[in-house]
């Protein structure tokens, strides 16, 4: 069973270097692939960016060009806080704190902690 898995793995790579690899114009394995970064996204002030895949064949001069959108949005980083720990009686409180790791924005907000429950006999 795990032979048939490995052997199914190494047939998906193969092929998948295939059809990389493969010129559609020319058929020849001479195909190469860069991405070109043409806008970075921003979050402040909040813009969309651009990048653009590019597939070149060196033996026949084919040239394929695939624009992509990078929508904006923060790249947060998260922290947690305990304020209050909980217990049997009262329930906890956390802080998160959300930080972008681009332009700095900070969101923080809290959250309630379940109090400890008393685990049961049996179940």
């Amino acid at each position: 069973m795990a032979v048939t898995g490995v052997v199914f793995s190494v047939g998906l790579w193969a092929e998948d270097l295939y059809f990389q690899k493969r010129c559609t114009d020319c058929g020849k394995f001479e195909l190469e692939r860069y991405t070109e970064t043409v806008k970075k996204m921003t979050c402040d002030p909040w813009e969309a960016g651009l990048k653009i895949d590019h597939a070149v064949c060196q033996a026949c001069g084919f040239h394929k060009k695939v624009e992509r959108f990078i929508p904006p949005a923060h790249s947060f980083k998260e922290t947690r806080e305990r304020l209050k720990e909980p217990t049997k009686e009262v329930d906890g409180i956390v802080r998160i704190t959300n930080t972008c790791r681009i332009c700095g924005a900070v969101e923080v907000c809290e959250r309630p902690l379940p109090k400890h429950t008393r685990k049961q006999a049996g179940i």
